[in-house]
């Protein structure tokens, strides 16, 4: 697992907040959205001294004085809006604070069967395995042999 480093105070001088308000846009919806660099996740970068940043992470630090997000804190979007920097839309919360709010929002979704990332086995080779499935003639490992996958799958 990864451990956040703690960050030092950013000096908040006018160019730093010109630089980064320089790749901002407003939206209708009321979000300030990152036109900056962004990461294949999809949160904006912006780079400082001690490295690249998350640009809402940065946005909420310049809102808050420079200060660093609490260690076991993160920077929460209460718009959903990956790209969102507009700091009336952020706010800390614990990665269980985050999962809660994700899933009341229902956007934790757990794919299940073929759907998921890592499915082995289809609709068809386990309609294969109720067929033939009968103990201590025709086992889980007999047919997983058959199909090619351990018997535990």
């Amino acid at each position: 697992m990864h451990t956040r480093r703690e960050r030092a105070v950013i000096v908040l001088t006018d160019s730093l907040k010109a630089r980064f308000f320089a790749k901002t846009a407003k939206t209708e919806s009321g979000c300030i959205e990152w036109t900056g660099c962004v990461s294949p996740t999809g949160y904006g970068k912006f780079k400082l001294s001690d490295g690249p940043q998350d640009a809402h992470v940065v946005a909420w630090r310049i809102a808050n004085g420079g200060i660093a997000v609490p260690v076991g804190k993160l920077v929460m979007h209460s718009c959903d809006n990956r790209q969102c920097v507009n700091a009336e839309h952020l706010s800390l919360g614990t990665t269980s604070d985050n999962m809660i709010d994700c899933r009341d929002k229902g956007r934790l979704v757990y794919p299940i069967g073929e759907q998921a990332h890592n499915a082995v086995l289809n609709a068809e080779m386990v309609a294969f395995i109720w067929q033939h499935y009968q103990p201590r003639r025709f086992s889980f490992r007999r047919i997983g042999r058959m199909l090619r996958v351990s018997e535990g799958t």
